[in-house]
């Protein structure tokens, strides 16, 4: 006799299947909205903190004194893998 088809907890049943889904998608839509709102609070916090902006702007000035630095500095004349003899210690 098999009546655990008939049971009302049987995993395999196909409400519980469908419980479950519904379970598993809630909880998907609830970490999706969770995650939403922390990057929205994360990101306000930033937007009005004086002293992270100051830290951003001077991390910018910095990568942009960098680029510059490279830029200017070109190659005149004949370019070498290695030193010119005139400037090699001895």
């Amino acid at each position: 006799m098999n009546i655990l088809p008939h049971k009302s907890w049987h995993v395999y049943n196909h409400k519980n299947r469908e419980r479950v889904k519904q379970d598993e998608d809630k909880a998907a839509a609830g970490e999706k909205q969770n995650e939403e709102r922390a990057i929205g609070a994360d990101t306000k916090s930033k937007q009005g903190n004086q002293e992270y902006e100051a830290e951003a702007k001077a991390k910018q000035e910095k990568w942009n004194r960098t680029i510059a630095m490279h830029l200017d500095t070109g190659i005149k004349g004949k370019a070498t893998w290695r030193a010119p003899k005139s400037e090699m210690i001895q």
